[in-house]
């Protein structure tokens, strides 16, 4: 019943808090599963877990991603492995004589700067213009060849699995940036929906390094 319940019965409380993470219900929810006592045997069950040979093959391949929209029509994801967190919304710090329509600018994460870039123009896609009125817009950290970089993204949809060996070759027709940056297309269930989510490659991404200088 709640930020993404997709036309079913929603919780009226969202008119007020936008989202569930600002809920006083939720929130007592989550603290009262982290005070929860921690058995004894709380280590050894995880270990025991991971050393037994558990479920098939197929099922020990799965690859988790985080899948976003990137505008209103493609999804789009990145291996979780190679995203660092997911942060609201902020404004960057421009930077003079630089590939703006890449490089929005920099800003702070914790002390440290952040290359702040724009997706849809390492893409070549049409930009997307973030209003207030888009309450799920977000940011996504990532590490490209060990700098730090934030994106913007008007909705994270959530954590998908796929097998590996599902994952799709792009169509030649995309822009050539795009090929660069991604490792390939998958088809998934989101919202109850099949979509073709293109698959991001943070290893991949060194020419946009190049571009940004």
């Amino acid at each position: 019943m709640g930020v993404w319940a997709h036309g079913k019965t929603s919780c009226p409380e969202l008119a007020h808090v936008s989202h569930c993470r600002n809920c006083l219900v939720y929130i007592r929810a989550g603290r009262h599963k982290l005070d929860q006592v921690v058995p004894a045997d709380y280590d050894m069950a995880w270990v025991n877990m991971w050393l037994n040979d558990q479920g098939d093959g197929a099922q020990k391949t799965l690859q988790r991603l985080l899948v976003f929209h990137l505008g209103q029509d493609d999804y789009f994801a990145l291996p979780l492995a190679q995203v660092v967190e997911v942060l609201p919304m902020r404004e960057a710090n421009l930077i003079p004589h630089t590939n703006q329509h890449i490089l929005r600018g920099l800003t702070h994460v914790r002390g440290e700067l952040c290359l702040y870039i724009s997706l849809c123009g390492a893409l070549s896609r049409p930009p997307i213009v973030l209003t207030d009125d888009m309450q799920h817009k977000r940011l996504i950290c990532i590490h490209i060849k060990g700098h730090s970089a934030l994106f913007a993204v008007t909705q994270i949809h959530g954590i998908a699995a796929y097998q590996p060996a599902s994952l799709q070759p792009l169509p030649d027709s995309l822009p050539v940036q795009q090929r660069q940056l991604c490792q390939g297309i998958i088809s998934l269930t989101l919202a109850g929906q099949q979509a073709h989510t293109y698959v991001l490659d943070t290893e991949r991404w060194q020419p946009l390094l190049d571009r940004l200088r």
